[in-house]
């Protein structure tokens, strides 16, 4: 296992503004690690899509995963939650800018599941198509002065891929936190990935 996620440097390492850690691997796939001690942006932008597909296999801990598809021609007084999408500019690396795009959308009911450590799944490419995914916290650990952190790891496969631009939707009437650097936190980066390393091997 190690020699198929380890990363063939520690400058792939980045932190996602959404809390998780980023890592490319020898492979060409990557791994994200989730850790309460990672910092996160200010406005959350969890919502997003994909231009590839991917196969995704929990290594440690649990996830909540909610796909979405997206209402066109929404009213602006409509009672739904509404959002401005965004697409994701380059800049350094793999870091990006988020910059809007188009009108005000919604979203429909989420298809929502629950991922245990150990499970597999699957993403297929459609643009068309919206998740989030969060890490599953114990409460009962958090509670406990004793414990320090909380980890969950995932390992993707990418898989088909279009060169379509990525798009996140932003709560309309909020900016993105576009001043958040995913390489500027180098030191709990490679912390948090060293320690991941240490339990998957």
């Amino acid at each position: 296992m190690r020699n198929k996620i380890l990363p063939a440097h520690q400058a792939s390492l980045r932190v996602h503004g959404n809390g998780f850690l980023q890592a490319e691997t020898r492979c060409g796939n990557k791994f994200h690690v989730w850790d309460t001690r990672l910092p996160q942006q200010k406005v959350r932008t969890f919502k997003h899509n994909h231009n590839h597909g991917f196969e995704s296999t929990l290594l440690i801990g649990d996830l909540t995963w909610m796909e979405f598809e997206v209402i066109k021609n929404v009213h602006p007084e409509s009672p739904i939650y509404l959002y401005t999408p965004h697409q994701c500019i380059p800049r350094e690396g793999k870091d990006t800018r988020l910059e809007p795009i188009g009108s005000t959308v919604g979203l429909t009911i989420p298809r929502e599941f629950f991922l245990k450590q150990g499970s597999t799944y699957t993403w297929l490419l459609n643009m068309n198509m919206y998740h989030e995914v969060h890490p599953v916290w114990s409460a009962a650990d958090v509670a406990d002065a004793k414990f320090v952190y909380q980890r969950v790891v995932t390992f993707i496969e990418r898989r088909e891929y279009c060169d379509e631009i990525p798009t996140v939707l932003v709560p309309r009437g909020t900016r993105p936190d576009n001043d958040f650097n995913r390489y500027a936190f180098e030191e709990i980066a490679v912390q948090v990935y060293e320690e991941a390393m240490e339990r998957i091997v």
